[in-house]
């Protein structure tokens, strides 16, 4: 006969789960030194944007344990932050009242206020807003089951985070996606992203992340039955804790160490634990947990044939859970009391505590404890002997049975189809991104090519000056030259002619003179000389 416990276990890890992922989230956002009392202290010296951060602290460490008290902080920040126009201070207010939303229960108003969050994050570019946002926002749509979202936004956001190096954010990132594929039963991509995380939370020191971390691992393991690495997940986060400062978290994890030893058949063991767990229960007065851990601690009083305690506990349980109004547990101690009673052939004790479990199934629309209750009377009218009515119970058990197949197929069809339809929006966005990058690249290129062209065109504009400045200087100097050179054709031509006139008559007069011959040979050098030397520069000697 299957043991109850073992899906309320499996409940009440998971019920852990889901309850500390914000918490977690919160853990890996916010600075380790950050203290409430010390944050409230000093809050009345602080003015404009410092007070807005002060707000904006106080408010994030309390946004899951006080989400009514943490509301004050969060809304005074808004209208400051709204009054300044600082955007950041607006931005991180949002979210911490996303959380608080998300904490109340209402998911639907929690992703309202997250998206006002990543708006605003977008109108100003701030990548490491846009990040938070989206892992805000893809958590939250993971508890509503909108897979196919969730996943685009956990996705998106781990990309960022690790392009642009933010480690807090690349933990938190990979914890929601380790979380949702886990949802989704895919179990071994949830655990390569939470030991990611697990790698980089060991790196930057964050003790208090990474036990929680390690206890999801360990609750993965747990529900694929892989034992020995979720005891092995459990023992390395208790090398970490603080036993005087981590005594809700301490007690669940010893919790679920007992759920492992149960599975194992290591009843005594179990229970050790199981009363670990209860002792610490008992110090932060935490009714409930006491009632769900008589439970565990009756199941495995119960499995070692020790009905008379196991009932006792059970009892107990009871009690304190009608009191507390806790319908989900009461209908597994229910069940488990049925259990008892059946397996020890007492099927009429068992008939009142089945109708209750059946009638609080039922309202609350719990189908696996429908099934479960079915079953159990079902047993008990073939123990009775009543084989029409037993038929007609086992006819119900199936149509249940049935309908929670259909479900898990319906279930799985809608994963499938949100992860085939989030890796499309992703792979179209990375697609319409590297259109746009190389649009960009173009554009780039377009803008060099003109800067080029125009540099060149500046740098010949300037040249062309140079040359023509200098191609005037060079025609002045030639204006000049030609200039000089009339007036030296000019004074040359005229006076040196006027002068070798007469000193050629002066020598032909001077025919009886003894140096005649010579005169005139040096008056033929002289004038051939002259006559070549004109001749050279271009000066006709007998122009005139």
């Amino acid at each position: 006969m299957k043991k109850y416990t073992t899906p309320k276990g499996d409940k009440r890890m998971k019920t852990i789960y889901i309850i500390i992922i914000f918490a977690i989230f919160n853990y890996l956002l916010l600075p380790a030194e950050d203290n409430e009392q010390e944050l409230i202290n000093i809050l009345p010296q602080k003015q404009g944007i410092e007070r807005i951060e002060c707000l904006n602290k106080i408010s994030k460490i309390i946004r899951e344990d006080k989400p009514q008290e943490a509301r004050k902080y969060i809304y005074e920040s808004l209208k400051l932050s709204k009054g300044i126009g600082y955007f950041q201070g607006e931005g991180q207010a949002l979210l911490n009242l996303g959380v608080t939303e998300s904490v109340l229960g209402d998911n639907k108003k929690a992703e309202v206020t997250f998206n006002q969050a990543l708006k605003i994050y977008k109108n100003h570019s701030d990548k490491l807003g846009i990040i938070k946002s989206k892992i805000d926002l893809g958590h939250v749509q993971t508890l509503s089951g909108n897979y196919k979202d969730a996943l685009f936004n956990l996705i998106q956001s781990y990309n960022m985070s690790k392009e642009f190096n933010y480690n807090n954010e690349l933990a938190s990132a990979s914890l929601g996606l380790g979380y949702i594929y886990d949802d989704m039963c895919d179990y071994n991509k949830a655990l390569d992203y939470l030991n990611i995380s697990v790698n980089i939370q060991k790196k930057i020191g964050n003790r208090k992340d990474l036990i929680k971390t390690l206890n999801i691992i360990g609750v993965i393991y747990y529900n694929i039955k892989y034992y020995e690495k979720s005891l092995s997940s459990y023992k390395e986060a208790l090398n970490y804790i603080d036993t005087n400062n981590n005594i809700s978290l301490l007690e669940k994890i010893y919790n679920n160490i007992g759920l492992i030893y149960s599975e194992q058949g290591n009843h005594l063991t179990a229970i050790q634990y199981y009363i670990k767990s209860k002792t610490l229960l008992e110090q932060i007065q935490d009714s409930i947990g006491i009632a769900v851990c008589n439970i565990n601690i009756g199941n495995e009083y119960s499995q070692m044939g020790d009905n008379n305690k196991a009932v006792e506990l059970l009892n107990m349980s009871i009690e304190l859970l009608k009191r507390k109004d806790s319908p989900c547990d009461l209908v597994s101690a229910y069940l488990l009391r049925c259990n008892i009673f059946i397996r020890n052939k007492y099927p009429e004790k068992s008939r009142p505590d089945l109708l209750k479990a059946l009638c609080i199934s039922q309202k609350l629309d719990l189908t696996n404890e429908q099934r479960n209750a079915y079953y159990l009377l079902t047993e008990s009218y073939i123990l009775l002997n009543k084989k029409s009515l037993a038929s007609q119970t086992f006819q119900k058990y199936k149509n249940v049975n049935d309908s929670l197949l259909i479900v898990e197929k319906s279930k799985s069809l809608n994963i499938t189809n949100a992860k085939i339809a989030a890796i499309t929006k992703i792979e179209k966005l990375n697609s319409d991104l590297k259109i746009e990058r190389e649009k960009f690249a173009k554009l780039i290129l377009i803008i060099f090519s003109i800067l080029i062209l125009s540099i060149i065109t500046v740098l010949f504009y300037i040249i062309r000056k140079r040359i023509v400045s200098k191609l005037y200087q060079k025609e002045q100097q030639l204006d000049y030259i030609k200039v000089t050179h009339k007036n030296l054709h000019e004074s040359f031509s005229s006076e040196v002619k006027d002068k070798m006139y007469v000193l050629g008559n002066f020598i032909l007069e001077s025919k009886e003179n003894n140096n005649y011959r010579q005169l005139k040979s040096s008056y033929d050098d002289v004038s051939h000389i002259i006559t070549e030397t004109l001749v050279k520069y271009n000066v006709d000697f007998n122009s005139n």
